[in-house]
């Protein structure tokens, strides 16, 4: 029904944002690590959108690319996973990082979702697999694993270090440990760089 939306981001919480359009003023849901990627406040901004209907509710969700909302529909295919699960994942992984976890059938990295449990992660993986394979983002996971050391164990190393200097970055800056740490969770993208991830981190601190 909307494929997007122009206008003035005016409003941003933890639930959204509020996008005024020829006065017309849209309260779009958006979780907060997408929300950050939404734009600035009182400047002109492009949401792309998701019409979700149910027979006791009406939900406009958004979404700052068009990857992301195409990662959203291919969640909500998935038998027992809402809007609201689908949104958590987007929370958490950009579509390059899940396709990566889903094709490596990583449950431990899938339940990192808020609210996401084994039994729904196993669906995900057992649902989207295929489908993720023959997609670019499936692609990319390949290229990105055939990339990698063969040893799991070195790779979990070298995200690990990439974490620990994460952290150390923001302790620099002047971030409490606790916060540090909810920040590179809440930002941490593995197919992402350094510099890229912290840069994401930042970029979270600065959401309202």
């Amino acid at each position: 029904m909307y494929s997007y939306i122009r206008g003035i981001l005016t409003e941003r919480d933890e639930t959204g944002v509020v996008v005024d359009c020829n006065g017309l003023g849209f309260d779009l849901l958006m979780g907060p690590a997408l929300a950050a990627k939404a734009g600035e406040i009182g400047k002109e901004v492009t949401l792309y959108t998701h019409f979700h209907v149910t027979q006791d509710n009406q939900q406009l969700f958004a979404f700052p690319d068009k990857e992301s909302r195409k990662l959203f529909r291919l969640l909500i295919t998935v038998s027992g996973i809402g809007p609201k699960a689908a949104m958590n994942v987007l929370e958490v992984f950009s579509p390059a990082a899940f396709a990566i976890h889903v094709m490596q059938e990583n449950t431990k990295e899938l339940m990192k979702a808020k609210g996401l449990g084994k039994k729904s992660a196993e669906r995900i993986i057992i649902d989207l697999r295929d489908k993720l394979g023959k997609s670019d983002w499936g692609e990319e996971a390949k290229t990105f694993l055939q990339s990698q050391p063969a040893d799991s164990e070195a790779i979990r190393d070298e995200q690990n270090e990439m974490r620990r200097d994460i952290l150390e970055g923001l302790a620099f800056l002047g971030y409490a440990p606790t916060e540090a740490k909810r920040l590179l969770e809440q930002s941490f993208d593995l197919t992402m760089s350094l510099e890229e991830n912290l840069k994401n981190a930042l970029a979270a601190a600065r959401q309202p």
